[in-house]
């Protein structure tokens, strides 16, 4: 938490343990086990439920081990594991704000630095903190919880909407565009597709590179550089943009540019899947895919996002050590194709949900910013909460 130079009026600074007393959880017997409607919390926030009640609520929670610092709101009775510490002890301070200023502590800085890394109450408790009054407690904690409830309406809009695509790109990938077919046939193993569209092999209208390029030549160091954890699951965004210098690569890595789609082969169960705009080198791990004439780019990275192409990739990747498909086994695979103006279009009708979906991770991200600098001022002082009530 960022200091303050002066306390303001009718504030104090007080150690945390004065006002928020951390007493380590209790971990449960295995036959005592019993699924219930109590939330049981681990250092990982809620691992399960149970028929008993450990604390009536509200309570305040946060990782000891494991997920250090992590800070959880139990509205009503709890339980808790010893991988967590809990607060047993407002000293008559607002819960919600006490929930705030340990989240804004950061308490993984913490950490005992020796050992299994865990959080030690004794660390924390001589952390000197400002202490507002109780009702300016209570309106420091309405406005951040009015930014919290924006945020998981925001998150729920997210949801509903990733749902949606999920539904819709299914829908577009077996049915087509609505409105476009009125004949139909039976295709075994896939299903009731228009009658115009073909089924073939993946293989029959991709090609991957053949050939690694030495990446410490200097005409690569400031190319886009993909690795699988660069690209998120299931979404198809690059997540970490970096060159090829600055990921330090050494070994041989595949070329690729605009025209192809990237798909990580090992844990293929995370969908991994990322249409670049320019060229560069990618990892080893990646197949650089470049669709032949009768398929489109987009349309092809739509496939291998789907549901129905990453079960068949289960089926091929069950083996000892890393989950992987080869070439062979992918280039099996067969998809539905469209003509090429229906695969704009499902391009399209897809591009403009996830262009949706974008925009609102992007005024998620902004209101989470919003929170830590709101959170930030409020906490510390240096903006009354006047000024924004």
């Amino acid at each position: 938490m960022a200091g303050n130079t002066q306390t303001p009026a009718g504030w104090r600074v007080v150690r945390l343990g004065e006002v928020a007393t951390l007493q380590r959880g209790v971990d449960l017997p295995i036959q005592d086990r019993v699924p219930g409607s109590v939330p049981v919390y681990g250092s990982n926030g809620i691992l399960g439920t149970h028929v008993q009640t450990l604390h009536p609520g509200p309570g305040v929670i946060t990782g000891r081990s494991g997920s250090i610092g992590v800070v959880y709101f139990s509205t009503g009775p709890y339980w808790l594991l010893n991988t967590t510490l809990y607060v047993r002890d407002f000293h008559g301070n607002s819960e919600r704000f006490i929930y705030y200023l340990l989240s804004q502590l950061k308490l993984e800085r913490f950490a005992a630095s020796t050992g299994v890394p865990s959080l030690n109450r004794n660390f924390v408790h001589p952390e000197p903190v400002p202490l507002p009054p109780l009702p300016e407690q209570r309106a420091i904690a309405a406005v951040l919880d009015s930014i919290d409830d924006a945020i998981e309406r925001t998150e729920a809009v997210i949801t509903a909407t990733e749902r949606l695509r999920d539904a819709l790109l299914h829908q577009l990938l077996t049915r087509g565009v609505p409105g476009w077919h009125t004949q139909w046939k039976d295709v075994p193993g896939i299903g009731t597709i228009p009658a115009a569209w073909d089924v073939v092999r993946l293989g029959d209208v991709v090609t991957i590179a053949s050939g690694q390029s030495d990446p410490k030549e200097a005409k690569f160091q400031d190319s886009l550089f993909v690795a699988p954890d660069d690209i998120e699951s299931g979404t198809g965004r690059l997540i970490n943009r970096r060159t090829v210098a600055e990921a330090h690569a050494i070994s041989g890595k595949y070329r690729f540019d605009k025209f192809e789609v990237l798909y990580s082969k090992i844990r293929p169960y995370l969908m991994k899947v990322y249409r670049p705009h320019e060229s560069g080198l990618c990892s080893a791990d990646i197949y650089p895919l470049r669709p032949k004439s009768m398929l489109e780019a987009a349309y092809l990275a739509l496939v291998l996002l789907s549901l129905s192409f990453t079960d068949y990739t289960r089926t091929c990747s069950d083996r000892t050590g890393i989950p992987k498909i080869n070439r062979i086994d992918l280039f099996k695979y067969r998809l539905t194709l469209p003509s090429l103006p229906e695969q704009r279009t499902i391009a399209a009708v897809l591009g403009g949900v996830d262009g949706a979906i974008t925009r609102a991770w992007e005024e998620c991200d902004m209101l989470r910013s919003l929170k830590e600098a709101t959170a930030d001022a409020l906490l510390t002082g240096r903006v009354p909460i006047g000024v924004l009530v």
